[in-house]
């Protein structure tokens, strides 16, 4: 009798349409109201505008809603496969979910190849059945949710360099807009991969040998894509909302092909749900009859969960790696008006003591410059793209190891888009632990041996006191243009690494000192100087150590012409 019903109650289901859709409009929905809830407070705000929210919960039902041009054959080609990956169909292609190729094409060619090589290994294709030419391949669905990482991430490049360069109102709404609409669209890929029957060649029912009697009625994917959470009261999303923990950088995505990696190996979990899905199905805990009935609930509230975890570290990521616009930043640049009056500095200080006021006598003496001097642990507050305006140039003479995953994504993009830096003497030896750091100075003060650029690096060691030579490296450059040779009494560092891409501007012999002691580089818009001088005033007071500082805040700044 319970079988019976519950087949009446799948079939009246699949004949309202729902057998067309993957996780219904309901269970995207409260996918995308859980990930939001995941999400930090210092997230983008305006994603949690009630206008944004909205628009982003529409979306998610978006790739769905494409369907509706099924008849449009060349667009049916290029988005239907994406909803699903049938995981069982690797084995004929002599391929391991772990070893799929990262791209998307050479996946197909290679099914192609397969399917030319060994015709014996696959089933023959209706092509009544195949208009659009998509029922030759396992699915997409694993690239798709990368794509749509990647485009989440290009959506964020470019809406951070209108924000920090002066965009217009409508250039950044515009920006906004489209981050909405990746984040909606992602969501719903996030949301198929969860759904189980997305993972399989059983999706419609169990295929093929069936020692175990698992239903074959097609009705069962409308079923569990939101008939039985219809029948038993819907998705109760504010009782999920415990299962979450905050929203975070996804481990192994570094690179393109580690992202790619960490989605597959998630996809591979919620395909072990395939067969605990079909056994509860089996045992009448789907039919939402009773309180038996209604036990499928906690394997499907499990699922909706994970997606929104993974939707929220996807949102997350795609945040926190977006990388810099160097175009568009370029752009932007051009139309921003030259500063006309005093050059502003921002002196960053802190980690590391000094005579203050013979440090700031060197500032002070600078023609045409006024300096703000702010210290750690507040500093990092100057980075904020509501603070950037306030200078032009920034001066590191701090040696702080401590910085947030927020500061660092503020620090990286006002230092790469277009202001300028001159880190002087112990900057050398801030963010120990911070990589990005090192390689936007260009160096590092090592504190235990490492390995760098492939080599082996002992320990940097330091001297107080020593009398040394420096020496030009290279005298037309304009931050060295004009400066002779000279001896001075500073502290030594040696045994630093000096990134091999660096332009050398100073050198010495000095034995306890590491040979390059000044550099330049660039770091996307931005011009960085390093001078490895300045630990007193026997430094700032001498004048070409003077000059070397008050030429680079002008060469960073773009005041030398060159």
């Amino acid at each position: 009798m319970k079988t019976t019903r519950l087949v009446v109650a799948m079939l009246g289901w699949a004949l309202t349409g729902g057998g067309l859709r993957a996780w219904d409009y309901e269970v995207h929905r409260a996918i995308v109201d859980l990930a939001f809830a995941a999400l930090p407070t210092n997230y983008p705000g305006f994603v949690f505008e009630p206008a944004a929210r909205e628009r982003v919960r529409f979306l998610s039902g978006e790739p769905d809603r494409w369907r509706n041009a099924a008849s449009d054959v060349v667009f049916s080609h290029a988005t239907a496969a994406d909803h699903y990956l049938d995981l069982e169909d690797l084995e004929a292609l002599d391929v391991k979910p772990d070893g799929l190729p990262v791209f998307r094409y050479e996946f197909a060619a290679r099914v192609l190849a397969a399917r030319a090589a060994h015709p014996e290994r696959f089933e023959a294709i209706d092509p009544a059945r195949d208009r659009d030419r998509t029922r030759a391949f396992p699915g997409f669905l694993p690239w798709t949710i990368a794509e749509g990482v990647g485009h989440l991430k290009s959506a964020f490049s470019y809406l951070r360099a209108y924000e920090t360069l002066g965009g217009t109102s409508e250039e950044m709404d515009n920006a906004r807009q489209n981050v909405l609409y990746a984040m909606g669209v992602l969501s719903h890929f996030v949301g198929d991969a969860t759904q189980p029957l997305h993972t399989t060649r059983h999706h419609h029912g169990w295929v093929g040998e069936n020692p175990k009697g698992y239903t074959t009625d097609r009705g069962i994917h409308a079923w569990i894509d939101g008939g039985f959470f219809e029948r038993t009261g819907g998705v109760q999303v504010e009782s999920l909302r415990s299962r979450l923990r905050p929203a975070r950088v996804l481990e192994g995505t570094r690179s393109p092909e580690e992202l790619f990696r960490t989605i597959t190996a998630w996809l591979m979990e919620q395909h072990r749900q395939v067969e605990p899905l079909y056994q509860q199905h089996k045992e009448g805990k789907f039919s939402g009859i009773g309180v038996d009935g209604q036990a499928g609930r906690l394997l499907l509230e499990e699922q909706v969960v994970r997606a929104a975890q993974m939707l929220a570290d996807l949102w997350f990521t795609a945040w926190a790696q977006a990388p810099a616009d160097s175009y568009l930043q370029r752009k932007l640049q051009e139309r921003l008006p030259r500063p006309s009056g005093p050059l502003r500095l921002l002196v960053v200080t802190g980690g590391h003591g000094f005579d203050r006021l013979p440090f700031h006598a060197m500032f002070a003496g600078f023609s045409n410059m006024t300096f703000r001097i702010v210290e750690h642990p507040h500093a990092h507050a100057w980075f904020r793209p509501e603070h950037t305006n306030l200078y032009d140039v920034i001066v590191l003479y701090d040696m702080w190891q401590q910085i947030s995953p927020e500061a660092r994504l503020d620090f990286v993009r006002v230092t790469t888009s277009g202001k300028g830096v001159v880190a002087l003497h112990h900057a050398l030896a801030g963010y120990s632990d911070w990589d990005d750091y090192a390689e936007l100075l260009g160096g590092r003060y090592l504190f235990k041996p490492m390995t760098l650029e492939g080599r082996p690096h002992p320990a940097s060691s330091y001297k107080h006191d020593v009398r040394f030579r420096v020496r030009v490296a290279d005298p037309h450059h304009p931050v060295t243009r004009g400066v002779s040779d000279y001896e001075v009494l500073d502290e030594t560092y040696k045994d630093y690494w000096v990134a091999s891409g660096v332009k050398p501007l100073l050198t010495t012999d000095e034995p306890t000192s590491t040979p390059v002691v000044g550099w330049a580089k660039t770091n996307g818009l931005s011009r960085w100087v390093y001078l490895q001088g300045g630990h007193d005033r026997n430094a700032w007071e001498h004048p070409a150590y003077r000059k070397l500082v008050e030429q680079a805040i002008r060469w960073v700044a773009g005041q030398t012409g060159d």
